[in-house]
């Protein structure tokens, strides 16, 4: 199931170099999640490059003359996961490439901080709610949904919803939860506080 190609597309990125972990985008439009994209074994530089190439194939665009007064506009939008290794290829797409990058730091307080002990949760809790509530589609994709289910949380000593730390679930899983995240990210408030234009996790 697709969006109109009219639809905008956003990215949600989450980071590897080299190692075990892969670099992931999840690519969708409105509320479709329409594939994901992985590599691994590069560095930032080579994934920057990588990151261009898939957001322009969807019809990410970085800024452009449009002709009328001399505006510069953007079309779709980018959210990358900025912390660690994430934090230079988000510099180098925004400022030296013109894309709108939205940078998402998992780590970082939460908008309902009351409710979630940091972004992270908040990201993952946003993406079950909508998954519950059916109102996003995303494909049938078995790595995903073990990542999903797999992800565990719990109330903390200050009665925040917290997700567990990702390395405990990668050491169940055998492998980083690359989709998860990237999924999350492509859902998360981040995609929805600013346009461009004018238990277990899962039951």
């Amino acid at each position: 199931l697709r969006a109109p190609p009219t639809e905008e597309a956003t990215a949600g990125v989450d980071i590897a170099r080299y190692g075990a972990d892969w670099s992931c985008m999840a690519i969708r439009r409105g509320l479709h999640l329409e594939e994901f994209i992985k590599w691994h074994g590069v560095d930032t530089v080579e994934t920057t490059e990588r990151v261009m190439a898939e957001a322009n194939r969807y019809g990410i665009n970085p800024k452009r003359d449009l002709g009328t007064k001399g505006t510069l506009r953007t079309r779709g939008v980018l959210i990358v996961d900025e912390a660690g290794l994430g934090a230079g290829p988000s510099d180098m797409l925004r400022r030296t490439h013109g894309y709108h990058v939205l940078g998402f730091n998992s780590a970082r307080r939460a908008r309902r901080h009351k409710q979630f002990h940091n972004r992270r949760a908040e990201a993952f809790f946003g993406l079950r709610d909508k998954l519950m509530e059916g109102t996003v589609a995303i494909p049938h994709d078995v790595e995903l949904w073990a990542e999903l289910i797999a992800t565990e949380y719990f109330e903390n000593d200050q009665g925040r919803l917290q997700i567990e730390k990702k390395d405990q679930l990668s050491a169940r899983l055998g492998r980083s939860p690359d989709k998860a995240d990237a999924c999350a990210m492509c859902f998360s408030d981040d995609a929805y506080s600013r346009r461009v234009r004018v238990g277990s996790m899962v039951n």
